[in-house]
């Protein structure tokens, strides 16, 4: 893991969109090298405020075109809350706002609005579909994974250590387990229901970027890294993942 803090929101921006387009870059080598049959990239979003100037930076950057033109964009929701539709509380409108108005034909995929568990399921059937061609390609489902970070260490939709403890505890046993792609997870403060990607989806990305702004983050940041605290954070930190920090 690879921790870089900036004290500039501009230089934060930049640094993080490098990375972005990077990983992008470096996945679109990979399939023409290997020549795989499916052309997609495939992006997993975090949700909340920190990681919106970026994604609207993301949607205006031309690169985006460029690469664009010859693979399809796909962006997936990390995790989401059972909240109505126009609420504020929904991840998936606040992507959606960021990427209105960009030129590049970005596929957005939301979790539908409603209950959870129905919307947990019809969003798991559309991730399978993509998630068994990258899995029988020997493909992480995502090329890159972008991951927010809570004052309390929690990221995504992953709030206490016995999230981890889920059916998904392989990526073969997961795209073959029923309701093993996403879960249902409780937050401590509302709106509490929350519906997330597994870990191990999460994990097994190509590359992971985590964004963050604060200097309290970065504190329980470090504290996880030198066995102080054990957060979910801390089962993303390996030598997949880069950290760029705003303090």
């Amino acid at each position: 893991m690879i921790l870089h803090v900036y004290t500039s929101d501009d230089v934060w921006l930049r640094a993080a969109s490098e990375f972005i387009f990077s990983g992008l870059s470096e996945a679109r080598e990979v399939r023409n090298a290997r020549e795989a049959p499916q052309r997609s990239l495939h992006l997993c979003l975090a949700g909340g405020a920190t990681p919106k100037p970026i994604y609207e930076a993301l949607a205006r950057d031309p690169r985006s075109v460029e690469i664009s033109d010859a693979r399809s964009i796909h962006l997936w929701v990390g995790d989401e809350r059972e909240a109505a539709g126009g609420s504020g509380f929904r991840n998936s409108e606040m992507i959606a706002a960021a990427f209105k108005y960009s030129p590049t034909a970005f596929v957005l995929h939301q979790w539908p609005p409603g209950r959870r568990a129905l919307a947990a399921r019809t969003y798991e059937e559309e991730l399978s579909t993509f998630a068994s061609e990258r899995v029988r390609a020997n493909q992480p489902i995502f090329d890159l994974t972008i991951l927010g970070m809570g004052e309390d260490g929690h990221t995504a939709g992953l709030f206490s250590l016995d999230d981890f403890q889920s059916p998904a505890d392989s990526l073969k046993r997961a795209t073959i387990l029923p309701n093993s792609l996403v879960m249902l997870t409780e937050a401590p403060q509302e709106p509490k229901s929350r519906m997330t990607l597994a870990p191990e989806i999460l994990r097994s990305s190509r590359r992971i970027l985590v964004l963050m702004q604060g200097l309290t983050k970065v504190r329980v940041l470090i504290a996880n890294l030198v066995g102080e605290r054990e957060d979910p954070i801390k089962h993303f930190l390996n030598e997949t993942c880069e950290v760029i920090a705003r303090i």
